[in-house]
């Protein structure tokens, strides 16, 4: 049914606060372009929520944690972008990144990455977890860095 509807000209999902519903595309946008986020923003800047994890052999110790809050500084400054906290646990790193709109999320990770999840002195995997719809509960966590063992990502 909803494809049917979808397929009509000018006819769009449109998110209204907090629900979903069928919209004509010329009432959603009325000439204004709309960006949102669940997680929120400021500034002129999205939330995102990043998940990092240790490459194997590599604990988030004192001097990997200074070696991550250097990149993370080096690569928010670069990109115009903003640490709103970066919070190493056992197992992983929640980092919140208010992200400018014509930033795409992927150029912050890779950039991260880029630095510490390739060559000899790497001590992240060269994956990760991002939303920007909420924090990520701790089931989410769970969640991913069982699919990072289990996927034996490196």
């Amino acid at each position: 049914m909803w494809q049917e509807l979808l397929d009509q000209p000018n006819i769009a999902l449109g998110w209204n606060g907090p629900s979903l519903a069928l919209q004509s595309q010329d009432s959603i946008f009325e000439n204004k372009t709309i960006i949102g986020t669940g997680a929120g923003g400021k500034d002129g800047k999205l939330r995102s929520y990043f998940i990092f994890t240790p490459a194997k052999k590599q604990s988030f110790v004192p001097e990997t944690c200074d070696k991550l809050y250097g990149v993370l500084k080096e690569t928010v400054a670069k990109l115009g972008c903003e640490i709103e906290g970066a919070n190493p646990r056992k197992g992983f790193v929640l980092v919140s990144v208010l992200i400018p709109f014509e930033i795409a999320a992927d150029q912050f990770a890779g950039a991260v990455l880029d630095k510490l999840a390739k060559g000899n002195g790497r001590i992240l995997r060269y994956h990760y977890f991002i939303t920007n719809a909420n924090m990520p509960t701790d089931s989410e966590i769970r969640e991913y860095m069982i699919f990072v063992e289990k996927e034996n990502i490196h």
